[in-house]
């Protein structure tokens, strides 16, 4: 008898699992949109009137497009059980003789979710990276304005979680240098390996993958950076391939990452009397 328990209870679990791994139509995620449809029949003299057991349309749920057609588009709101039915009605009689068409849906939480990180050390100087370290007078006698200081280079992370392993992810990406910091022109870079397209904005990852790197990186030259700055990635529009945003996308708390980074000492070429 154990063994029969612990067996259901297997079997308990990974259909939950599967439940909870889903974006269909029948099982949703919150704020996931999907499309319902019908064949009418070859009646003319009838209508079409899509409703839902529960809610109301911008609280539970909010009906897109289609109320009183063969397909209806639905974004669903809150986690729950529903009804959704199809009731086809005669109008050319007087009973109307009504006919019903039903599905179940449940809506469970979205658990797809993404991060901006940092992939390197969070706080660290902009040190020269030039070899060998001393830094050469390459214009005029004590102007550093041609002199090379090193290149600098942050990586970021942009990772998900919750999402089906055979579902697509989108999201947009900004870079920005706060504090009004002048690192002249700099390089970003993204890892192909997980993305349609690496020169892309928005970036779309493939199916399966849970990561992608974006990496900055300038030169300490005639720019140079003369102050500590913070160099910051931002993400927007986060969504799966079905167009459900991320969990939080109301108001997301992990979609902004910064690196502080501490100013390179860039004195001029040495001069003398």
């Amino acid at each position: 008898m154990k063994t029969i328990k612990i067996l259901i209870a297997l079997c308990f679990l990974f259909i939950g699992g599967q439940l909870f791994a889903q974006n269909t139509g029948l099982l949703p995620y919150e704020n996931s949109t999907h499309t319902y449809s019908v064949t009418k029949g070859t009646i003319g003299t009838s209508t079409l009137a899509w409703t839902i057991d529960v809610g109301s349309d911008g609280t539970e749920w909010h009906v897109v497009s289609g109320a009183g057609t063969e397909d209806i588009t639905i974004q669903w709101l809150k986690a729950g059980d529903y009804k959704l039915r199809l009731t086809e009605t005669r109008t050319d009689y007087a009973g109307g003789c009504p006919t019903v068409r039903e599905v179940s849906i449940k809506v469970v939480a979205n658990a797809f979710d993404v991060f901006a990180e940092l992939n390197t050390p969070a706080d660290a100087t902009a040190c020269a990276t030039i070899n060998p370290s001393i830094v050469v007078d390459a214009g005029t006698l004590g102007d550093n304005s041609d002199d090379v200081f090193g290149t600098t280079t942050r990586v970021f992370k942009v990772r998900s979680e919750g999402l089906p392993a055979d579902v697509k992810w989108e999201f947009n990406y900004a870079i920005s240098h706060v504090l009004d910091a002048d690192i002249g022109d700099y390089v970003v870079t993204v890892d192909p390996a997980n993305v349609e397209d690496a020169t892309a904005n928005p970036l779309v990852v493939n199916a399966g993958e849970t990561e992608v790197l974006i990496t900055v990186s300038y030169t300490t030259n005639d720019n140079r950076q003369d102050k500590d700055f913070n160099l910051e990635l931002v993400l927007s529009a986060v969504k799966d391939a079905t167009g459900t945003p991320e969990k939080d996308s109301a108001a997301p708390t992990n979609n902004t990452i910064a690196y502080s980074i501490k100013a390179v000492p860039a004195t001029t070429g040495i001069t003398t009397d």
